[in-house]
């Protein structure tokens, strides 16, 4: 689109879970979520193992709403984010730090709603989970067949037999 006779960036299509598009604003609004940092435009290991986690929680929030819809009133979605905000040690709501990372608050709201689905899934199925097992990627795991994930944003690439993780570049139209 453009406007004011320049370019806007355009919101890209990160990775496909499921029959699920995940954009990259939905991507950026997850590793804030998590760690209260932007996303980088060098994707590090952390970065890295961050977008594996989101992957995980978005095959889990797809079968935990299989059979119909898990409907979380905003007003609790809300709630959630206050609490998140006061107990991490970081602070969310910091409308400047949400602008500088390119997350929006209607969005940074949708990504809690769908990790408390998937929160809600875990604890159903958490009886399959060994002690000290990571229950997010392993109940995530079993699902690998009924839902698979395309990766098109964040792959990796070989070069001289070792992966690289590349740069995520804005798109322009």
């Amino acid at each position: 689109m453009i406007f004011n006779g320049g370019w806007t960036q355009t919101d890209r299509l990160a990775l496909v879970a499921g029959n699920r598009p995940v954009t990259l604003s939905e991507v950026r609004a997850w590793v804030y979520l998590q760690s209260g940092q932007c996303l980088s435009g060098q994707v590090t290991a952390e970065n890295r193992q961050q977008i594996i986690r989101m992957i995980a929680m978005e095959k889990l929030y797809q079968a935990a709403t299989e059979f119909g819809k898990f409907e979380l009133p905003p007003r609790i979605v809300r709630q959630a984010l206050r609490v998140v905000d006061s107990s991490r040690g970081f602070r969310l709501l910091n409308t400047i730090h949400l602008r500088d990372c390119h997350v929006s608050l209607p969005l940074l709201e949708e990504v809690l709603r769908r990790e408390l689905v998937a929160q809600h899934y875990i604890r159903s199925h958490s009886a399959s989970v060994k002690p000290g097992e990571d229950a997010l990627i392993v109940l995530a795991s079993s699902l690998e067949p009924d839902i698979p994930v395309v990766n098109l944003l964040f792959h990796e690439s070989q070069t001289k037999n070792k992966s690289v993780l590349g740069a995520i570049q804005p798109e322009k139209h």
